[in-house]
Formats: C-alpha cells, structure tokens, sequence
C-alpha cells in the first residue's frame, strides 16, 4: 500500500509523535490514580467506607427475575464476594447485592454508587427504612428508558443518602440479560466522582482522538489510491471506534440513546469490526494466493461472523445471546489464529507481514485479557476493562506507520530502480546509434535474399501442387466412376491437407466403387504431404482387401501410416479424419466408415446423419474397431462426404463459426436444386459468412446422387500414374 508522499509521511510522523508523547505525560500517571478513586477496599480518604469491607451476593438461578420481597422470606443466604468486582461472565438471571454504609458523621452523608459498565440492562436499588420494608430508590438500565438516569453520565450513577450517626442497608438486583455480567462498584463522594470523570473524559478524549485521525488517514488513503486494504482497515477502525463509544457508554449518553439499540450496539458493532478485521488480514496477507488452505478455513469463520451480525440486531432473547457468546468466541479463535497466519505469511516471504505481526502481537494480549473478563476468567480492573481500548489504539498506530513506512521504502526503490534504468537506456541509446546504420545495411541484403527464396518456396509450393492435382482422381475418371457428382475442393493455402480419393475394386462378380474425403494433419506443405501418404496407403491397402469392408480398409491403412510414420524411436503422431464409402451402383448398397467425420444422407428433403467412431487414422491411445455401416439407398439419394473446414470457418455478425446446424439448413433448404447448383449454393453460403475474414482450414465436400446404372468396368488411374 504506497500510500503518501514524502511531505505527507513527515506530517503523519510528526502528529504520531506528538499523540504518543501526550499519552505517556497524561494517560500514565492517571492510570494510578484512577485505580485508587474507584477501588471500594483502599482505604482511600476520598472513598466511602463499607461496614463490612465489601459487597454480599445472591444468585437467582432457580428464576430469571425475582423481587425483593422474596429476599425477606429468610430462605436467601448472601454470599461474601469472592473478588473485589463482580464478574459473573454470560449469565441471564437476575443477581443481588447487598451492602451497608455507616455514617459516623454528624451530617447527612451523600454519596454516589457508580457502576462502570455502561451496558447493564436492569438495575434497581432498593434501601431499607427503619420500619424493616424496602424502598426502591433508583431503576435504570439500557433497557429502561434514558430519562430514569438521575445523573446524565456514561456510567449509572445512583444517589445515596444516609442519616448522621446511622447504618443503612441497600440491595441492589442487576440483570444483564446474557450479556458479559461484569462492573466495577465505587462508592464516592460527588466533588471527587467529578475530578475522576474529567481524567476518564480525558483519556477517551486521546483515544478518540487517534482512531479518528487513524480513519481518516486510511480513508485519504483508499479515495486517493484506490487500495482495497485501506478500505477494509478504515471500516475495522470505524466499526472498533463506534464499539468502544457503546462500550464505554457515550453511544447511550449522546448517539443513539433508544433503550432497543443501547442493548444491541455492543454485540452488532463487535461483529461487524470483526469482520472487517478479517477481510483485512486475508488481504494484507494474501491468504488466498499464499495460503489457500487457511484462506477457505477464514471463509467459513467469515459466515459465523456474518451470522452473529445478524443475530445481534434480531430482538429475540436467544439470537441475541447466540451472537454475544458466539462473537467473543470467534474473536478469541481468530486471535489465536493471527499470529501462526502472520509467522507463516513471513516464511514465504512477505515482508510486510512483519510490522503486522507486531501490532497484532500487541492488539491480542490486551483483547485476551478483554475477552477472558467477559467470559468471568479474570478480573476486572483498569487492564481488563480498557485493555481494549489501549491494544487498538497501539496496533492502529504501528499498522499506521507501517503503512509510511512501507511506502517510504517502496519510493526508495521505486526510484533506484530508475535511476539504473535511466543510465541503462542512456546506454542502450548510443549503442543503438552504433547499430542502427549496421542494422540498415543487413536489412537491405536480407531482403534482397529473402525475396530471391520467397521466390523459390513459392516455385516449390506450385509445383508441390502440381504433384498433389496428378494424385487427386481425374475429372475422366471420376465421371466414369460416379457421373452425378460433384466437388467443391478449396485449399486454404496453395496446397492441402485435405483431399477427395476414389477407387475401384471386385470381390467375387461384383464390383464396388470407393469414394472418400479425408482430412490430414495440418494444411499448407506439411499436410499435402501428409495427404500423399495417406494416398498411397488407401490404394495399396485396397489390394489387400478381401471384402467391401471401409473399416476393416482403414484398420489396414491405419497399420500402413504407423509403420511408415515411424523411424528408430521416433513416432510421428499424424494420421487423417475420414469419410469412406465403397457402393455397389447395381443394387444401390452402400457400406461406409468414418474416422472423426460422419456421412450425411439427404432423403427426400431431409439430412440422416451417420455418426463416425471417434477415432483418427494413425497412431492414437483410442483402439475402438472402425465400424462399417450398411446403408440401403434409394434413387435420388444424395450423399455427402466432408471436411471440417466448411463447419469451422469463423464470420458472420458476431463473427462465429459456421457450424454444421446451418451446413445441414443449407443442405435442405436447397434440396429442390441440381446437384451442381446447390453446391454452388452450398458455396455461396461459405463465402457470405467468410466475408472478408480469412479461410481457417481447407475445404473439400462431395456431394453424390444416387441413380440406376450398369456396372462400371474402369480401372483406376492410380494403378500406373508414374510421376
């Protein structure tokens, strides 16, 4: 994250360094002296003193609420506190307190009990008269309205008045409603609660004060920079900041103040900090190109997260308890998973997890301690109860000069890097001067060379294609073999690796006509050879055909090219897709055989297509047998044999390939027509579609109506063609 220039790191050093000394002058020596104001067994002479030194306790665990009459049938036995503040942890029923105050005095004594967690649901206190009975004198709580507060102040502050020279009893019934039951009690004089809130205003205010400079320097950040880490790290700080205004009580006293969201802010704002913390580290650490394993784990704690967020705001007493308990769980989880996430970050190399490790290192041990109060594990005191506050306000800090100083050393680099790359290109310049006139002169000879043997490649090309037309079968004997035929041959290139073939052979007294359309690996040069062999190996595996047989024919031409495309050790994987089919002109019988192409008959209007076996001519892992396939015809039939080149060519308005759904609409739609006009048909389709886009593949389709005929007795052309 480069995020400022330099005169902005100076700035942002300069105001850390003025925060961090105003910390230690004033938030040190009144970290003493709070301690002793709100302490009830110091002895302190600005304290109120306890008859018996400290506060009595009663459970109601049988009943969620109680009354205080109940406590006069004599059944109730008070406990002596075991700790100085009471910590309950997550409980939901009610919990009573008794204590009694004597005044030695000869005035009345007015005091005020505090009770320093701001987030207590009920609280009543009731005061005993001398007559015996109970009085209630106070009733507040953040589920009770804002008005009962008798003291406008972020803590509950309630009023004590006891008689000169007289002992009084109070019972106090607290009720936290499964939230972290925990408060700190102080019994106080008014002039010295006044000197404490001020040091306690003070404190929050140097808190409050960095979070918000800390938000907005992340902000500036992300707007200026776009970084989505700062994104997430400006909501964490603002999601940690509006948690420790509920914690502390001023969200109540000046934000939102409604009983409902004063008892849901904690857990909402808890879940909700914690979730931007997440997506922070999974950012900043790169959790989930470095550690995908551990990036799926945070994914799901991220769904917990999401659910406690919504449970918090649900105003049902089990959702709500479902997400206090179910967020102070996950956080502690997720602390303890920080640190192996952030040593692990720095095993594979990121620096930058270093500094994290160090503030995250500081934020846990004070949420641990945070944490474990709430969960009734240690007690509250000035570290537990605020250990919040200073671990953030430290791990915001360092992060922060994190950020400056990554950035400060990424600039340093950043322009290293150009002043080298600045001398190298001064470097390079001359140098290319040098070679610019050299580079001239080899220009003009390789060109005259390279024209003189683009001269003698194209030569070579033509007359390759001139060897390549004596192999195909004659217009002569094509007639003579098949006289309603028709071919549309179009090589991409001056020569192809597609070609159309077509042979005769007897078996017994009858005799067959072979025809095909076979597709070669590559095109240009390398597939017309390719197409010469595979020539050569349909003619001469013919002869050693005992039977009308295309696919036991291609499991011998198949033998033919992996024995000849083989030398040593080294296999040539080439080979041929191919439509073959040999047809008995006397009785309209055809016996086919496809190799990856298919056979297209068209029948009165509509296409039948014929699936091929799924597997090349040559060598392949693949071994199903060819398939020959017999086929009774009907006289005007037509029979279509073809590349792939027709399907695959790329035009049209969205420029697509053709595909054999408009090839067979084509077939049909033109099926009325001649057989030589509808090729051409089939022709103008291509190129409309081709427009002025390039050719991808050769091009060969064959097209044969079927008609009555005598026997043909020709003998191929193949048979003695001498080249």
């Amino acid at each position: 994250m480069n995020y400022w220039t330099s005169k902005h790191t100076h700035i942002f050093s300069f105001s850390i360094g003025k925060l961090l000394l105003l910390f230690s002058c004033v938030y040190i020596p009144n970290f003493a002296q709070a301690q002793e104001i709100v302490s009830l067994h110091t002895g302190s002479p600005h304290e109120i003193q306890l008859k018996d030194g400290r506060f009595w306790f009663y459970e109601a665990k049988d009943q969620q609420n109680t009354d205080v009459t109940d406590l006069q049938s004599g059944k109730v036995t008070f406990q002596k506190l075991p700790k100085l503040y009471p910590n309950f942890g997550f409980v939901r029923h009610d919990v009573w307190f008794r204590f009694i105050v004597h005044n030695t005095q000869k005035d009345t004594l007015r005091s005020l009990l505090r009770l320093s967690n701001p987030n207590l649901d009920l609280i009543d206190l009731f005061q005993e008269n001398r007559s015996g009975a109970w009085s209630q004198i106070a009733s507040v709580g953040d589920k009770r309205p804002l008005e009962n507060k008798m003291f406008l102040n972020r803590n509950f502050i309630l009023p004590l008045a006891i008689a000169p020279q007289s002992t009084d009893t109070f019972l106090l019934r607290v009720n936290n409603g499964g939230e972290q039951f925990h408060f700190v009690p102080s019994l106080v004089k008014y002039e010295f609660f006044l000197q404490e809130d001020a040091q306690y205003q003070l404190y929050f205010g140097i808190y409050f004060g960095i979070i918000a400079f800390i938000l907005l320097f992340n902000l500036f950040s992300y707007f200026s920079l776009k970084e989505k880490t700062a994104l997430w790290y400006a909501l964490y700080v603002f999601c940690l900041g509006m948690l420790q205004i509920s914690l502390v009580g001023y969200g109540s006293q000046y934000i939102w103040g409604g009983a409902y969201f004063s008892n849901h802010a904690n857990p909402f704002f808890a879940s909700a900090s914690i979730l931007f913390l997440l997506y922070f580290c999974m950012d900043y650490l790169h959790t989930e190109k470095l550690m995908p394993r551990v990036h799926r784990v945070l994914m799901v704690m991220h769904w917990g997260i999401v659910g406690c967020l919504v449970f918090s705001v649900i105003p049902l007493g089990f959702t709500y308890e479902v997400s206090v308990v179910g967020i102070n769980g996950i956080t502690l989880l997720l602390n303890i998973a920080i640190i192996p996430l952030a040593v692990l970050a720095i095993r594979k190399n990121l620096q930058q997890a270093k500094l994290f490790l160090l503030a995250f290192s500081v934020l846990i041990v004070s949420v641990f301690g945070f944490v474990l109060k709430n969960f009734g594990v240690l007690p509250s005191n000035f570290l537990t109860d605020f250990g919040l506050q200073i671990g953030s306000s430290l791990e915001s800090i360092l992060l922060s000069i994190g950020i400056v100083l990554r950035f400060k050393s990424t600039r340093e680099t950043a322009l290293e890097s150009l002043q080298t790359l600045n001398e190298l290109t001064e470097r390079a310049n001359v140098m290319l001067e040098q070679k610019v006139t050299e580079r001239t002169e080899q220009v003009e000879k390789q060109k005259t060379l390279l024209e003189y043997k683009n001269k003698e490649i194209i030569s070579s090309i033509a007359y390759a294609k001139r060897i390549q037309d004596v192999i195909l079968p004659s217009q002569q004997a094509i007639r003579s073999l098949l006289p309603h035929v028709a071919i549309w041959y179009a090589p991409k290139d001056i020569v192809a690796g597609d070609f159309y073939w077509m042979n005769q052979a007897r078996f017994g007294n009858k005799s067959w006509i072979f025809f095909a359309v076979a597709d070669c690996t590559g095109h240009g040069v390398p597939g017309a050879m390719m197409s010469v062999m595979c020539v050569n190996a349909l003619d001469s595996s013919l002869k050693e055909l005992t039977g009308p047989d295309p696919g036991l024919l291609l499991e011998k031409v198949a033998d033919y090219l992996s024995l000849n495309l083989s030398s040593d050790n080294l296999q040539l994987a080439d080979g041929m897709d191919i439509s073959i089919a040999c047809l008995d002109t006397s009785r309209n019988k055809l016996n086919w055989a496809g190799a990856n192409n298919p056979l297209w008959v068209l029948r009165q209007g509509a296409v039948e297509q014929y699936t091929p076996t799924k597997r090349p001519v040559g060598k392949s892992d693949l071994t199903t047998p060819f398939r020959t396939h017999e086929i009774a015809l009907q006289p005007k039939d037509r029979l279509y044999l073809f590349s792939d080149g027709y399907v695959d060519q790329f035009g049209g308005p969205k420029n697509k390939k053709l595909k054999r759904g408009t090839f067979i609409q084509v077939i049909e739609d033109h099926a009325g027509l001649g057989l030589m006009e509808q090729m051409n048909a089939i022709k103008s389709v291509f190129f409309d579609w081709k427009g002025t886009a390039e050719q991808v593949d050769d091009v060969c389709i064959m097209g044969v109506e079927i008609h009555e005929q005598v026997e043909s007795t020709y003998v191929p052309h193949h048979t003695n063609l001498e080249l």
